[in-house]
């Protein structure tokens, strides 16, 4: 590299070899070859020594490029198998995606096929997660329905109550499924139980009474034209909702 002129050479030779020069500041390097002709290159490892981010950013190079290449394979072999989802990403390549998924997308062959790829081996990884919190859900739900029973001959109201709450439980967690022994405790304990709580505020006939989800408050209405609110143990919990013309039939 070097051009005829003696003012170019002077130049350049400042460039490389001056104080301020980009070899003695160990940038780049020269030499002669065997016809004696100069040659300059990057002194690499001086660069890498001394600039730690671009150290950094060739080290992140090394470690990614050999993930996205097993990422490009995984996801060929899945869809060469039509796809099955037997070979959607192994958990241990799934977690190295999960926490480069970022820094990934730039070296990625095929962008929108990888992120459908990963994203599909995440959602079947986290199925299995899903099924276990349905378990435990189910686990919880017998046993209050077995203790519902064992309520039932001692403790009727409290039975009772737990009966109300397992059954709330169960449709908010499990709206698909109303287990078979969370329905049989609450209708064994309708049937048997027997509370007798005296309820006194209404001026008249009661009509219609019902009962919150968590079996903590009951809700009243009847001839005298009021709505009262009752704890389960027959106490009232506000000031009668008034304003009503006639008869509340229903609430």
């Amino acid at each position: 590299m070097a051009g005829d002129d003696a003012n170019q050479q002077q130049q350049l030779s400042e460039l490389l070899d001056g104080e301020a020069g980009l070899v003695k500041g160990r940038l780049l390097v020269t030499g002669k070859d065997e016809k004696g002709e100069v040659w300059i290159d990057l002194a690499h490892e001086a660069l890498i020594e001394n600039w730690q981010q671009f150290a950094q950013w060739r080290q992140q190079d090394r470690d990614l490029r050999p993930l996205s290449e097993t990422l490009e394979n995984t996801r060929r072999e899945w869809l060469n198998e039509r796809p099955d989802d037997k070979y959607l990403m192994p958990k241990g390549l799934l977690t190295q995606v999960r926490d480069t998924w970022q820094q990934l997308q730039p070296d990625l062959q095929s962008p929108q096929q990888d992120e459908d790829f990963y994203q599909r081996s995440d959602v079947d990884d986290k199925d299995p997660i899903a099924e276990m919190e349905r378990a435990l859900t189910e686990s919880q739900l017998r046993e209050k329905a077995a203790r519902v029973d064992d309520l039932l001959p001692l403790q009727p109201l409290d039975s009772l109550v737990l009966a109300i709450q397992a059954m709330g439980e169960n449709q908010e967690k499990l709206p698909q499924q109303i287990l078979a022994s969370v329905q049989n405790s609450l209708n064994r304990v309708v049937n048997k139980a027997r509370v007798s709580i005296p309820f006194c505020g209404h001026e008249g006939n009661v009509f219609s009474v019902a009962i919150s989800a968590d079996g903590q408050t009951i809700v009243s209405s009847g001839t005298d034209g009021t709505v009262r609110l009752w704890n389960y143990e027959g106490l009232s919990l506000a000031e009668p909702l008034r304003g009503h013309q006639g008869n509340v039939s229903s609430v």
